[in-house]
């Protein structure tokens, strides 16, 4: 199993996305985070439920055991198992409950869209793919300007492959997907002649927490091109991943 953190990783993504708006006229923005949030509840819970049985264990244990020892015992069983699956992502993966995963990533993506500009085109015609690693989750955020119901199965198609890359945190795989977008994009949206580079191609990767990541600082072309007030329409979450 590989990791969208190595520089090769990076390399294959861009050449991606290059590839795509080589195509089409949308912009396609990537962001990969190590985790959409802390899920600091988790822990904690897990801790306590541990924390509750050792202490039971203790009570009714047949032997005769020190009481004064009790409460550091569960003190100590409570601390280990809080930090252990705060350590370890497979755990806490798999206690994670599937509505509060997908509530999580779902806001972060919506964020995310925000902080890197993606609706700062001129023809509002930008696409977030925002990868979860922890979760195991992508969400495809389209901007207003990009109809999906337009792209027919085949839009389908490369986010259904993008779920399965992410799903095997396989960074290959997910660029051939991202790059397969291209001729979709470019049966609807083909490329303009004046097409200029809009938003930054090279994927923005942290492997924090979506919330505590800094936000990427965008290129002066970037700038909303509408200029009248009006506010940006909220866009639509497109789809989701988690193995």
């Amino acid at each position: 199993m590989s990791s969208f953190f190595s520089d090769q990783a990076k390399d294959r993504i861009v050449e991606a996305v290059r590839d795509v708006e080589s195509k089409s006229s949308a912009e396609i923005v990537v962001t990969v985070r190590g985790r959409s949030d802390d899920y600091r509840e988790v822990d904690l819970v897990a801790g306590l439920v541990v924390a509750a049985i050792t202490l039971g264990l203790l009570i009714y244990h047949p032997a005769e055991l020190d009481e004064d020892l009790m409460p550091l015992e569960t003190v100590a069983a409570f601390a280990i198992v809080t930090l252990i699956v705060s350590r370890v992502g497979a755990i806490k993966r798999a206690l994670l409950p599937r509505k509060k995963r997908d509530a999580r990533t779902l806001m972060a993506a919506r964020a995310q869209f925000v902080e890197q500009g993606v609706s700062c085109t001129r023809d509002r015609s930008g696409i977030l793919v925002f990868v979860s690693e922890l979760e195991r989750a992508v969400r495809v955020v389209p901007d207003v300007g990009i109809d999906t119901a337009k792209l027919g199965d085949g839009w389908k198609a490369s986010v259904e492959r993008l779920e399965d890359a992410v799903g095997a945190l396989d960074p290959t795989a997910f660029a051939a997907a991202l790059a397969s977008l291209g001729p979709v994009l470019e049966a609807k949206y083909p490329r303009r002649e004046d097409d200029v580079n809009e938003l930054p191609d090279a994927p923005d990767i942290a492997p924090t927490s979506a919330a505590k990541a800094p936000a990427r600082t965008l290129a002066p072309e970037t700038e909303p091109a509408v200029a009248d007030g009006t506010a940006a329409k909220a866009p639509a979450v497109e789809t989701e991943a988690s193995s």
